[in-house]
């Protein structure tokens, strides 16, 4: 047990651990190149590219990295798809960082009982309805 605590000094810092490893197995290749990430940017329409991006967010990476890929990351949608008026690159950028973060993970797949498609559903749902305007009909 020693051993465990020396790695991860906390039980929070083991059950991020497990929670990578369980979402990403044990694939080192960054984000930016893995096969969700590279889908996602292939969509033409951001709303369309969310749920890959949601389902894909999770990764071993600090924290400043993954920001830094969420913040070029919404630089690309935005391109594709304009922001919603009002809402800038770098808020929408936060909303990815939060949204899609590990403890939103934990909050409401492991603490609240969902599944994991019910959260990606539901955060993919919230990011297209805060960030993106409505589809023309």
């Amino acid at each position: 047990m020693h051993t465990v605590y020396f790695t991860f000094h906390t039980r929070d810092e083991l059950l991020q651990a497990v929670h990578e490893w369980v979402v990403l197995g044990d694939d080192p290749t960054p984000p930016p190149l893995q096969g969700w990430h590279l889908a996602a940017i292939k969509r033409s329409d951001a709303r369309d590219a969310m749920p890959l991006l949601v389902a894909g967010a999770i990764y071993r990476d600090s924290e400043a990295r993954r920001r830094t890929d969420l913040d070029a990351l919404t630089a690309t949608l935005a391109r594709k798809t304009p922001l919603r008026r009002g809402v800038t690159r770098r808020r929408a950028a936060e909303l990815l960082y939060v949204l899609m973060g590990p403890d939103m993970y934990r909050a409401f797949v492991i603490d609240a009982g969902r599944t994991p498609a019910e959260w990606v559903r539901w955060t993919g749902n919230a990011l297209v309805r805060d960030l993106f305007p409505e589809r023309a009909r």
